[in-house]
């Protein structure tokens, strides 16, 4: 051998041997694997490990989340309710690699450190004692079926939040796994590339039935959870409505973000959204109806793009550890309720009538809420920590949405709509896509922002009056754009329709109470009314308030041992009575002051306490609201309240309050060529430009 060939030799033995001494001096990198186990023997448990290797420290320690995204509330034993999860959570444990036993001290109810001294391995045990027997879109598991939800179930391990996990299944026999992870060669091993998208993929597990088909070239599975029962599933309509879904959300937001998407059928009701799957209750994954699921579908896919990846700063990366409160749930929720019912629309999976139907109900519902004049979507989204959601932000989003939408294409001339913002506030503030890591969310004030760089049209009035005020809503107005007619039939407010259901005998006609103003005297007891016998006071009391307002009434009574006819007319309620009350022990005090003309002047605040009005006195909640309804329109009402240490007198005038129900919600066939542009627009996502006026 030559003498460069044998130093070259040299070189590259010493080389060798230089990085084998590097890589002995450096430490083994830690590596995270769970696993969770249901034994074919005890269907009542889910064992949950999980296994640190090579740890960074000596003490290591372990949280389990407190709420979960996308319910915004504690995480409970039930979905929606009963006590706290973590109180079915048992035998925390720990041991290193050949079983010694670590000592495990826990700090706070949720947390738990380790004392891990030199174990190269660390795993940390527990078992969930009650996943939750009745089947929902959350945790449960049955005999042959099951759902393990991720915030419920995962612990994680401070400062590795952001580290890959491996996670591993063990089964009983003929049981499968389905979720949204990263799959693997073996059917029960899946990766995730951190912990958020480990706990945002809850696993099926158990007798299922699955389905694959590629929409856009990428696959999408349906995953029926039928716990071994015979399948009678149409299986081509089901995947025929998956498709048209995914297919017309995608061209929404002109992009599809993740390389797989499970579609997770489970026994029960409701959904809940992911980054890369959706559960989906049905009323039996073995014969999945496809009229009967296609809403909650359509509305958890679009919720992939809003809210999973469009969303507001606080949801996403996640604090797992409180309450998590925003302004924007009715973005989050209610505009992917609106747009779950223009993907059926688009994609021909509803009518025009039902299209129609659906809106003559939700504006009903919306305007039928006496909250919807005090309770503003962005209060409405903030108050679902505080269980103050007074008016639902889903119908508050569903119905303004449309509004917003036809808004946006009256004022550019169909050129744009809602969803060119739509797209633009995913590419702007989303995340978690197939080739890009997550952006930073979006602040309430970049949405109208985006509407008008996008647009050209300004919403800021609509959304002073409507998104962060509660004004009342000219539909006629947004509707008429696109040759829509919206009819209503109105009703003035009874001053009886809130009448308190006692369990008495005798009438609580206080003076100044709507019922002394109709003739009613306190004792009284109520026999009949219109010749029907009430022979219990709650019955009589709502016989009377369920009397439309200015109906005369023929009553037959018992005053002083005495048989009395009595012949009244229902009186009518002026606005001051939808004003809103605190159920608070001890004192009245303003829960939230409605946006109608007897508070126009701004003069009555929120929080302030009702000390008297028209001189009468109460701290009963209930009697004070009885004075507030006698108030009738056209009236005067003096309250004095007390503001911080300051007394106020307050007067205010009623004007009338109309209780408004959709009749009808008509698409007119004299629709003008510029209406039946905008109309299109909506339907089919087009903005080809309206005809001139």
């Amino acid at each position: 051998m030559r003498a460069n060939e044998l130093r070259a030799a040299a070189f590259n033995a010493l080389a060798l041997l230089l990085l084998a001494v590097v890589a002995v001096a450096q430490p083994a990198r830690q590596e995270l694997f769970y696993s969770a186990e249901v034994k074919a023997d005890d269907a009542k448990r889910i064992h949950f490990t999980l296994e640190v290797r090579n740890p960074t420290g000596e003490e290591l320690v372990f949280e389990l989340p407190f709420w979960a995204p996308g319910s915004y509330r504690p995480i409970t034993v039930a979905a929606f309710g009963g006590p706290l999860a973590i109180t079915s959570m048992e035998g925390f444990a720990a041991e290193d690699g050949n079983g010694k036993t670590l000592p495990v001290t826990r700090a706070e109810e949720r947390r738990f450190t380790v004392a891990a001294g030199k174990a190269s391995v660390v795993r940390f045990k527990y078992t969930n004692n009650n996943p939750g027997a009745s089947a929902n879109n959350r945790s449960y598991l049955r005999e042959n079926a099951g759902l393990i939800d991720g915030p419920r179930s995962w612990a994680w391990l401070h400062g590795a939040k952001e580290q890959p996990i491996m996670v591993r299944f063990v089964l009983p026999p003929d049981w499968q796994a389905a979720c949204g992870l990263e799959r693997t060669v073996d059917p029960l091993v899946f990766h995730a590339d951190d912990y958020d998208r480990l706990v945002d993929s809850p696993v099926a597990i158990g007798l299922m039935d699955r389905w694959v088909q590629l929409v856009r070239g990428v696959p999408h599975e349906i995953v029926a959870l039928t716990a071994g029962k015979e399948n009678a599933t149409e299986v081509p309509a089901l995947q025929d409505m998956v498709r048209r879904i995914v297919e017309t959300t995608v061209d929404i937001f002109g992009d599809n973000p993740y390389a797989h998407y499970s579609f997770i059928y489970t026994p029960g009701g409701g959904g809940l959204e992911h980054l890369n799957s959706t559960t989906i209750g049905t009323a039996n994954p073995a014969r999945i109806s496809v009229p009967g699921t296609r809403g909650v579908t359509a509305h958890e896919y679009f919720h992939t793009f809003n809210v999973k990846r469009m969303r507001p700063t606080l949801l996403g990366p996640f604090d797992y550890t409180q309450a998590a409160p925003v302004d924007d749930l009715w973005i989050c929720e209610g505009l992917t309720s609106y747009y779950a019912n223009i993907v059926l629309w688009r994609g021909g999976l509803i009518t025009d009538s039902e299209f129609a139907a659906t809106y003559r109900a939700s504006i009903t519902g919306y305007e039928s809420n006496a909250a919807h004049l005090e309770q503003s979507p962005q209060a409405s989204s903030r108050g679902v920590w505080a269980n103050d959601t007074r008016i639902s932000y889903y119908l508050q989003g569903e119905v303004l949405g449309l509004a917003l939408d036809l808004a946006i294409r009256e004022g550019s001339n169909n050129r744009f709509g809602l969803d060119q913002a739509m797209r633009r506030m995913y590419r702007d503030f989303g995340g978690y896509y197939r080739h890009g890591a997550a952006l930073p969310g979006f602040a309430s004030a970049d949405f109208p922002r985006v509407i008008r760089e996008v647009s050209g049209v300004n919403v800021d009035s609509f959304f002073a009056n409507h998104i962060r005020g509660a004004r009342e809503v000219d539909w006629n107005r947004y509707l008429g754009a696109a040759g829509i007619s919206l009819v209503f039939s109105e009703s003035e407010r009874s001053a009886f329709a809130t009448l308190r259901r006692t369990g008495g005998t005798e009438l609580p006609a206080g003076e100044g109470t709507p019922l002394a103003k109709a003739g009613l005297r306190s004792g009284d007891k109520i026999l009949a009314v219109d010749g029907k016998d009430t022979a219990e006071m709650r019955d009589a009391l709502r016989a009377l308030g369920s009397a439309a307002a200015g109906a005369k009434l023929s009553l037959k009574i018992e005053r002083a041992g005495a048989a009395k006819e009595l012949d009244i007319v229902v009186p009518t309620a002026g606005d001051i009575s939808v004003l809103s009350l605190a159920e608070e022990e001890g004192v009245v005090r303003v829960a939230a002051v409605p946006q109608v003309e007897a508070f126009a002047k701004g003069t009555l605040h929120v929080g302030d306490v009702i000390l008297a009005v028209n001189g009468h006195k109460s701290t009963d909640r209930a009697l004070v609201q009885q004075w507030l309804h006698a108030v009738a329109p056209g009236s005067e009402v003096t309250l004095l309240v007390r503001r911080e240490k300051t007394e106020h007198t307050i007067r205010l005038k009623a004007s009338r309050h109309l209780q408004r129900r959709v009749t009808s919600f008509d698409f007119l066939p004299t629709a003008t060529p510029r209406q039946l542009a905008i109309r299109d627009g909506l339907k089919t996502g087009s903005t080809t430009l309206a005809p001139a006026r």
